[in-house]
């Protein structure tokens, strides 16, 4: 029995693609993690701001409210809240509007504050708003959204 013998073609080129077509693919891949990594660092830091600026959010509405409580028992008394408000250290801003802003630190040097508004003007009742602010924590303070 004879063995036949086939001659192999030479494709000289074509390593050389299968390099270049793999390196293409690793490249792309590794430039994609490159990009993902700060967007994932960021929504990483800013989590505990979010949570913080809702802790005080929500120490806003409860100073608002205990000034609101005050004269609950009487709904007529409503209209003289902001007599009342500065007493409590409120800012009365128009006749029908009070505000208050308060740092969580002694010595209001703190960037986590909240802020406060109640405003009277509506015949329902008061209508209370209360902002939150907490300072960002992350790897890139210059990024913005």
């Amino acid at each position: 029995m004879k063995t036949i013998q086939l001659a192999c073609k030479s494709e000289p080129g074509s390593t050389l693609l299968v390099a270049l077509m793999s390196s293409a693919i690793l490249g792309i891949t590794l430039a994609s993690y490159l990009v993902m990594t700060p967007a994932q660092n960021t929504s990483v830091a800013r989590s505990p701001a979010w949570n913080g600026a809702l802790a005080e959010a929500e120490a806003g509405s409860e100073d608002g409210l205990v000034l609101i409580n005050e004269h609950s028992r009487n709904f007529d008394q409503l209209p003289i809240l902001i007599i009342t408000a500065s007493s409590d250290n409120w800012t009365v801003l128009t006749n029908s509007q009070n505000y208050v802003q308060r740092h969580l630190d002694s010595d209001n040097r703190s960037t986590d504050a909240y802020a406060g508004f109640i405003n009277n003007a509506n015949s329902s009742g008061p209508i209370l708003t209360a902002i939150g602010h907490a300072q960002w924590q992350g790897f890139y303070p210059d990024f913005r959204y």
